[in-house]
């Protein structure tokens, strides 16, 4: 089969890390994936990916609303010069210019993020779900979901018949994401990393009032701070308003995601809402402990106590309790990265999301 990928841009991100494994799965499988980035930013330089077909369209991506005739004649350009199967969406910018594209190919949109939960929060939030109803209505649209809890608010928000969403959790790669043999020495400085894009709902500024509470008991940690977005600004300027620059630094992007795992001693998230978080299952999978806040998404990977810690949103109190907790207990640790790293492998392995990917594709495409 041929298939289509369309995405923003390969920015670091959950989602960009699914889709260049399902594009790895497909070409083992002998079809033939190619990515369409609506942008050029490549923030994944590993030789895995190497083989990854990727063309992108544009390269600034600060004119959205500009360049969505550029998107569209793109898209119909691609779609008119190869006979694609089934197009893949996993981004909201990139559904919108599909409205003005004379296509009938089956599309499988992946929502990774909540916001289905509440889509007129903010005025782009409600125009980007009423040009999604307007897909719905007028395209042949199959939704995937991480996660269960999902499920039933996708359907009702997006007003869908239950055939036509499914629910395919996140995997991580086991043999990349390889579990650390040497555990944290207590004469050190134990590194905390928080990782993700830096916006408002990774609520960073919380992961610096816990550390805060940290240091309080715990003199011998770091915190790491990777990643970037539009809070970054805001956050330099707390790190500094706090004098926490000599204890917290801000890394930016990093490349190589897999050495850091074997060098931090705690991962914390600190999230109001998930899909299912990549990082999480990555950093279990690595075998650093976790803790996170108790949210949809985080929950749904995380057994509170047996394969890390959920604490209350907002509740940095816990948050660094049970931070501290790993660091005076390596027995705790060892048990309970021995135990997540088992549920990975159990419940959201790579091989298990290419094996269902692959079924819903060919169903898809096939009807």
């Amino acid at each position: 089969m041929k298939i289509l990928h369309i995405i923003h841009s390969l920015r670091k991100g959950g989602a960009e890390r699914v889709l260049l494994e399902l594009c790895l799965s497909q070409i083992n499988n002998g079809d033939t994936p190619k990515i369409l980035s609506l942008y050029g930013r490549n923030d994944y330089k590993e030789d895995k990916y190497a083989n990854v077909e990727v063309m992108s369209i544009i390269n600034d991506d600060s004119r959205y609303l500009f360049s969505l005739k550029t998107f569209a004649a793109a898209i119909s350009h691609e779609l008119l010069a190869h006979k694609y199967n089934a197009i893949i969406i996993h981004s909201r910018s990139a559904i919108v210019p599909l409205l003005i594209t004379r296509i009938n190919i089956p599309l499988i949109y992946i929502i990774q993020g909540n916001h289905y939960a509440n889509p007129y929060v903010s005025l782009s939030n409600s125009v980007y779900y009423l040009l999604e109803r307007l897909v719905v209505k007028f395209k042949n649209l199959h939704i995937v979901v991480p996660n269960y809890a999902m499920l039933e608010p996708v359907i009702d928000t997006y007003r869908m018949t239950k055939g036509n969403v499914h629910c395919i959790a996140n995997g991580v790669d086991t043999d990349f994401f390889s579990f650390r043999k040497n555990k944290p020495n207590p004469n050190t400085v134990y590194k905390i990393a928080v990782i993700g894009t830096l916006h408002q709902g990774k609520n960073v500024n919380l992961s610096i009032d816990a550390f805060q509470e940290l240091l309080r008991f715990k003199d011998n940690v770091s915190l790491l701070i990777i990643g970037q977005g539009a809070e970054a600004k805001n956050i330099i300027e707390l790190i500094s308003k706090e004098g926490l620059k000599d204890k917290v630094k801000m890394m930016g992007e990093v490349n190589n995601i897999h050495d850091l795992y074997h060098e931090i001693d705690l991962l914390w998230s600190f999230s109001s809402s998930e899909g299912l978080p990549t990082v999480l299952l990555e950093a279990m999978a690595s075998g650093v402990p976790v803790v996170a806040s108790n949210v949809i998404g985080n929950k749904d990977i995380i057994e509170h106590g047996v394969t890390g810690f959920l604490f209350e949103l907002n509740n940095i109190k816990d948050a660094s309790k049970y931070a501290a907790k790993f660091f005076n207990d390596r027995t705790l640790t060892e048990k309970t990265s021995i135990s997540a790293r088992k549920i990975i492998e159990s419940k959201f392995s790579i091989k298990s999301m290419r094996v269902q990917y692959h079924q819903l594709i060919s169903e898809v495409a096939n009807n």
